[in-house]
């Protein structure tokens, strides 16, 4: 039968203010196992073919191959290899998950229970590999041929892949989802039902490869 008394055994002191003491139950005071989805990204991912793979991280293999070498080489943070208090996540782990991040509308609860981590580490890692590949990679890889020579290699480039004479960049865009601001509301209403604002960017090529 429960009563009053075993709901106070159930109880511990966690802090004392004054004549104020707050209690809180005593399973909450040690960390226990939360059960997680296991080995997404060590066994499962490795299993998907070449189009599943880019069908869920939007990057061919080749690409993320490139992109986690470079994140290997860059200056990275001191922490950024083992960011979980319990377990080192490996940097291959922490690409997929921001990647995941990217091209994938999930809330940071669904995802980090996917990659078996906690809602914060998840958040943690996303941010600390989007600032490498902002600050490092991107400078290395996202530039405007200056030179005559750089401005050839884009147009035969866009000849070779798409038949486009003359041509140094391909304007695109995309629509992100947004909360509509209390102004002119309308104005933020897209063909396909939603609110958003539209970022706009130009590829280039150099060699076979579009950046």
């Amino acid at each position: 039968m429960y009563s009053k008394e075993t709901e106070l055994k159930n109880l511990a002191v966690l802090q004392v203010m004054g004549s104020r003491i707050l209690l809180t139950p005593a399973c909450l005071l040690r960390r226990s196992e939360v059960p997680r989805i296991r080995q997404f990204a060590e066994s499962t991912v490795p299993r998907y073919d070449d189009l599943d793979f880019k069908f869920h991280f939007r990057l061919d293999r080749s690409t993320t191959e490139i992109l986690l070498t470079k994140l290997a080489h860059s200056e990275l943070p001191s922490d950024l290899r083992i960011s979980s208090g319990r377990k080192a996540i490996t940097l291959s782990k922490q690409l997929l998950m921001i990647l995941w991040f990217a091209w994938n509308i999930e809330s940071y609860r669904t995802m980090s229970d996917r990659f078996a981590v906690s809602p914060s580490t998840f958040h943690s890692v996303c941010r600390r590999v989007a600032t490498v590949i902002v600050g490092d990679i991107m400078p290395q890889v996202i530039k405007w041929p200056t030179t005559a020579a750089e401005r050839a290699q884009v147009t035969e480039g866009f000849q070779r892949l798409g038949r486009l004479a003359n041509t140094l960049g391909a304007v695109d865009g995309t629509h992100i989802r947004i909360t509509a601001p209390h102004n002119h509301p309308e104005s933020y209403f897209n063909r396909k039902h939603f609110r958003f604002i539209f970022k706009e960017f130009v590829e280039v090529t150099y060699g076979s490869h579009m950046s």
